[in-house]
């Protein structure tokens, strides 16, 4: 390096450019890593906000460090700005697929938000990566725990353990799900004890099916709620029990098929008429489902899932007007403070969605700007919905 400092400087792009480019990358570093201190520590004192900029300043001096996003996505996540934090742990795991504490939180929110399929997906990713790892285990029991899948749950439990028999954890949780699990057969012998005394009462076979459908034991709840129409063919009890088994196995036509004896059997039901529109849209029968909808509002004009429900079928099926007079109004019941936020963002973005699908592109600018100023002091309502694409 002396000798180089040495000579003439006969070729000033090579002997400066190197130099001030390497400076240049540790300041960057310095930078990154000051940010991220600050960001650990107001983290430690609870200061959630503080930290998520620190990190958000980290991130911007190096986009591509995952651990900076996967730093700013945890904050976020404790700021409440669960979509936020789900694109940051996302695009975490996409810069460093070993990151394995990213796939633990992100499977982690998943669950907390109810989608269990995309938790358990993603802890599967991270298993193949570390299968070793017993903390994985834990949370894929957790996540079959929450949905009172217990056998499921109890393996995942015995994995963990396998791997480290000292995870408190795993073992408080094991310890649980066998005492849900001998708390659900005590039910199921009560019940039973229960039908013995009266074997002619179908709501103490209906309350014996719901028990075996919190236990997932479908062929139980379904073979009992088919003794109920046994006893009383004619009746709603047996039929109410079919239609709960069948929408939680997600068994479209069967689900279908149920609530339409449903409506026969009662038609004034607003309730089961809008369950039959649900199940043929499912079933992508779009006519039959607005025909439910339509009924279901008949009886009862004030019903607000149906309505957003019949909305989106006109929506869907390209009925733009249809669409934009039940959109309409939906948006007069949230200016008149009828609705819930959600139901207002809900109403807001169906209608901006419904102009922009009719060409109307101003006026979807316009009523997403007007959602926006409704959410100014709400930053969850705010990130609960999406703006149309306009062209």
């Amino acid at each position: 390096m002396s000798n180089m400092q040495d000579e003439p400087n006969t070729n000033t792009n090579t002997n400066t450019s190197m130099p001030v480019q390497f400076v240049k990358r540790s300041e960057l570093a310095r930078d990154e890593q000051s940010w991220t201190d600050r960001g650990n520590t107001a983290a430690q004192e609870g200061d959630y906000e503080t930290a998520a900029e620190a990190f958000a300043q980290a991130v911007e001096v190096s986009p591509d460090n995952a651990r900076a996003r996967y730093n700013l996505a945890l904050a976020q996540q404790y700021l409440g700005d669960v979509e936020t934090a789900i694109a940051g742990y996302r695009r975490a795991i996409d810069l460093d697929p070993q990151l394995i504490d990213g796939y633990i939180n992100l499977g982690n929110l998943y669950g907390e938000l109810g989608l269990y399929e995309e938790s358990l997906e993603t802890f599967q990713q991270a298993i193949e990566l570390d299968p070793e790892n017993d903390e994985l285990y834990l949370s894929v029991g957790d996540a079959y725990r929450t949905q009172n899948l217990y056998q499921d749950a109890i393996q995942a439990y015995r994995q963990t353990l396998m791997l480290n028999g000292d995870n408190a954890s795993a073992s408080a949780n094991l310890l649980d799900v066998r005492e849900r699990v001998n708390e659900q057969w005590r039910r199921v012998m009560e019940q039973e004890h229960k039908i013995d005394e009266d074997p002619t009462d179908p709501a103490r076979y209906a309350e014996l099916s719901s028990i075996y459908l919190d236990m997932r034991r479908y062929d139980d709840a379904l073979s009992t709620a088919n003794q109920i129409l046994t006893l009383d063919p004619e009746g709603r009890v047996g039929y109410d029990a079919l239609a709960a088994i069948y929408e939680q196995m997600g068994e479209r036509d069967q689900a279908a098929e149920i609530y339409r004896q449903i409506v026969t059997i009662d038609p004034e039901d607003a309730e089961a008429w809008e369950h039959l529109g649900t199940w043929r849209s499912i079933q992508g029968n779009s006519e039959e489902a607005i025909e439910a909808y339509l009924r279901s509002t008949q009886i009862d004009p004030q019903r607000v899932t149906t309505r957003f429900s019949l909305a989106e079928t006109y929506l869907e099926s390209e009925r733009y007007d249809e669409a934009l007079v039940l959109y309409q109004g939906l948006v007069e019941s949230a200016d008149r403070g009828d609705l819930q936020l959600d139901d207002l963002a809900a109403a807001y973005a169906g209608l901006a969605e419904t102009y922009n699908s009719l060409g109307r592109y101003e006026e979807a600018i316009q009523l997403s700007q007007k959602l926006l100023e409704h959410s100014e002091g709400d930053p969850e309502g705010s990130t609960s919905w999406r703006l149309p694409m306009t062209l």
